[in-house]
């Protein structure tokens, strides 16, 4: 490349000094040798400056019009034959070293500048931040937008003072941007507020078996009601009752039985439900609603003694599924409270596993127990939050929290909670991908603890756009004089129709171009018309339908879909150089002897055949003779092919041929008899005699030694009956020590009797008189 100093001595004489009527020109030059950013790059920029200057300009297309512009004979091209010739060739020769086809001068500046060909890489622009820099994006031109968070509404817990409402969690409003599959984490605090506002709302089975409870209740009304006011100040009760659907079977239709349902009593006609005490002050006439205050912790308590009615039992009751919806949609707690007169908490324990924020406890009979478990159930609720949310799909939502502890696990409830205590919830929502509904960029997530009124609302406006789209979009990097100077004052655009980056054939935006119809490639350098460079024949199909046409240049296609280095090959993708035959289970028996080319084998000098399967090699056919198949055959492929008569692996044996006795006769008549074709001369020449004495040495085998077999047998069976004998005996003699032990043990346990001889009359008798002793 030339030297600065030259070229700016140059540019001087043949264009500024000699033209000096183009101030803009002498002005930007002036600009560019006063700026100290320039580099050593500052000869193109001026170069590009004059190619833009004149007036031929626009027939530039493409790098093949740059000899005809040279051609041209305006003041313009003598001005850059005799100024930037060198200079542009060297251009040119480092721009087709770096790859490859870029065609305007404003391209070529581009990567003088700033040192960056990274559309020609050939890797993604879209990667792994650290695999975009190890393949050579400058970190300055990346474009990594990180999750953006803008806070709507963030009041601080606190209780509630001076009429206003008491917060529990906090902030209460956040505006999210945020990318797919990039994690977005908010701290939520969740602080239990003093004399926080409860709702009560008791619905009472009022059946003529709950006749006893309903006395209780009556009397305990006003001791529930301090009891409660001892918890919290900001408290409200409300009554409700209701008898069994009046229909048959559930209550007798009798017209003197729907008056008065009672026997011995005076009772009110049945009904279906009451609202007696609202928990408004006014009270109201139910229609839809109770009366539950927008902040508060709503209670609703069911006292029966019977199993629940749900959908098909009756005209309207409601399915389990849709009364679960409407207790979490209305954050309603459920206090199901039973008495077990027909076992109906059997039935009860179920439903509160399908019904949020629902608890099933134990009524006596007569209720007396009712304001313990009212209490005992409101601390078990108060102390207790989970955080729910209602997160659409493709969007993932977990929390972590250390609740009073300091240990941070996995988790969205915490227990234990008293008055003024604050938990942290630690919440990570991920976006799964981009919806592909554009209405479906922006959507909710309510974030909201159950059976209270407080929730967090997170609007999401998904991020599946590049920053460059929008048309106020700065650019990333610093913009070097050189460049403004190219840009001729103007800012530069991320959105520029026949832009000179795409050959003045297509949009730039974002980096890349997007062809006009009729072109296409990178740079938008591809016609349409050069698929015909891509065709065999004038019929054939484009790469032969094994590949793609770019730019008139087949681009072939794997042959494999698990090797990349396997593809087809050629001009036009008409090779295939893997469909050889195979020898030994090798393509063209493998590289040591020969190479697929387009479908044929090419076999190295010592090979041959369709898979250089022959070797050329005919060691294997030397005889003894050391004659190739013995003289009577052909060595192919290393095998002796043997001619007719003949056989054998080097074709030496010979079945239908003359035997030794007619070969030898003229030899034998000429030297034994004197006669025969051969002349005396002949037969010595062709006869000699050999005398071949052959030596046989007698191998006798070794005699037998019958004495010792003999011995040996009689040894074996003495040895067997002696060893059989000496088993037999130890067999007896414990047999006979058994039997003997057993003897002595029974001669030991008889015992034997003294009795006198019978037939033994003794010498005296003793008589005694009965009615002698009577007497006495």
């Amino acid at each position: 490349m030339l030297e600065n100093d030259v070229i700016t001595k140059r540019i001087n004489y043949h264009y500024l000094d000699g033209d000096p009527a183009d101030a803009e020109a002498r002005l930007v030059y002036s600009q560019m040798r006063n700026e100290a950013t320039l580099t050593e790059h500052q000869p193109l920029a001026i170069i590009a400056r004059v190619i833009q200057k004149c007036s031929t300009y626009n027939a530039i297309k493409s790098s093949k019009d740059w000899m005809n512009y040279y051609n041209h004979s305006d003041r313009c091209t003598t001005l850059l034959k005799s100024v930037s010739c060198n200079l542009m060739t060297t251009a040119l020769i480092t721009l087709s070293k770096l790859g490859k086809g870029v065609s305007t001068p404003v391209r070529i500046i581009n990567i003088m500048l700033t040192g960056d060909d990274y559309d020609n890489s050939g890797y993604e622009r879209c990667d792994y931040v650290e695999n975009l820099v190890s393949n050579g994006c400058q970190r300055k031109y990346l474009v990594n937008p990180g999750n953006k968070e803008k806070y709507i509404k963030n009041v601080a817990p606190h209780d509630s003072e001076h009429g206003a409402d008491a917060v529990q969690l906090a902030p209460q409003e956040v505006e999210v941007t945020i990318r797919p599959n990039r994690a977005y984490t908010l701290d939520v605090t969740f602080r239990q507020a003093k004399d926080y506002p409860v709702d009560l709302y008791y619905v009472m089975d009022l059946s003529n078996t709950m006749l006893k409870s309903k006395k209780q209740v009556a009397n305990l009304g006003n001791e529930l009601a301090i009891q409660m006011r001892n918890i919290t100040a900001n408290f409200r009760l409300g009554f409700g009752s209701y008898i069994d659907k009046k229909t048959s079977p559930y209550t007798s239709i009798v017209p003197a039985r729907l008056e008065d349902p009672c026997r011995t009593t005076v009772c009110a006609p049945t009904y279906s439900f009451k609202n007696h005490l609202p928990l408004t002050s006014d009270a109201q006439q139910f229609t839809d609603r109770i009366g539950w205050r927008s902040v508060s912790r709503k209670i609703l308590l069911v006292s029966t003694d019977n199993i629940y009615h749900y959908a098909g039992d009756g005209k309207d009751y409601p399915s389990v599924s849709h009364l679960a919806y409407r207790v979490s949609e209305e954050n309603v707690n459920i206090i199901f409270a039973i008495i077990d007169r027909l076992k109906a908490m059997a039935t009860y324990k179920p439903l509160t596993s399908l019904i949020r924020a629902a608890v099933v406890v134990k009524l006596e009979e007569d209720s007396a127990n009712i304001v313990d478990v009212i209490k005992d159930n409101y601390k078990r609720i108060s102390g207790k939050v989970e955080l729910r949310h209602n997160a659409p799909s493709g969007v993932e939502v977990s929390y972590a929290t250390s609740c009073l502890g300091h240990v941070i696990t996995n988790g969205s409830t915490c227990d234990g909670l008293k008055v003024r205590d604050s938990v942290t919830f630690r919440i990570t929502l991920n976006l799964t991908g981009c919806p592909t509904d554009v209405e479906d960029h922006q959507k909710t997530v309510v974030i909201y603890p159950v059976g209270l009124s407080d929730k967090l609302e997170l609007r999401l406006n998904v991020d599946c756009s590049c920053p460059c789209e929008n048309p106020d979009f700065e650019p990333v990097g610093e913009i070097t004089a050189p460049v403004r100077f190219l840009l001729r004052g103007k800012n530069p655009k991320f959105k520029e129709p026949n832009s000179m980056m795409c050959d003045d054939s297509g949009t730039y935006q974002c980096g890349v171009c997007s062809c006009d119809p009729g072109t296409y490639g990178k740079n938008c350098m591809c016609h349409t018309g050069m698929d015909r460079m891509c065709r065999r024949t004038a019929t054939s199909e484009i790469c032969e339908g094994r590949g793609i046409c770019d730019c008139g240049q087949c681009l072939c296609d794997q042959l494999s879909a698990t090797d990349t280095n396997k593809r087809y090959t050629g001009m036009f993708c008409e090779c295939d150089d893997y469909s050889c035959d195979s020898h030994a289970g090798k393509l063209c028996g493998g590289q040591e002897r020969g190479q697929c080319v387009c479908g044929k084998c090419y076999c190295r000098d010592a090979f041959t055949g369709p898979s250089c399967n022959c070797s050329m090699s005919t060691a294997t056919c030397i005889s003894a003779n050391e004659l190739i198949c013995s003289g009577h055959g052909r060595c192919i492929c290393g095998v002796c092919h043997c001619d007719e008569k003949y056989q054998g692996r080097v074709c030496d044996i010979c079945q239908s041929c003359p035997g030794q006795c007619e070969m030898n006769k003229a030899c034998v008549q000429c030297s034994t008899f004197g006669t025969g074709p051969y002349s005396e001369a002949e037969c010595a020449a062709n006869c000699s005699y050999v005398n071949t004495v052959e030596l046989i040495s007698k191998e006798c085998p070794k005699a037998v030694n019958k004495f010792g077999i003999i011995l040996g047998v009689v040894g074996v069976i003495t040895v067997i009956g002696i060893i059989l004998l000496i088993i037999w005996k130890v067999i007896v003699t414990i047999y006979d020590r058994r039997e003997y032990e057993k003897f002595v043990r029974e001669r030991e346990a008889a015992k034997w009797q003294v009795e006198g001889n019978p037939i033994y009359k003794p010498s005296t008798s003793t008589f005694r008189n009965p009615t002698f002793d009577k007497a006495k």
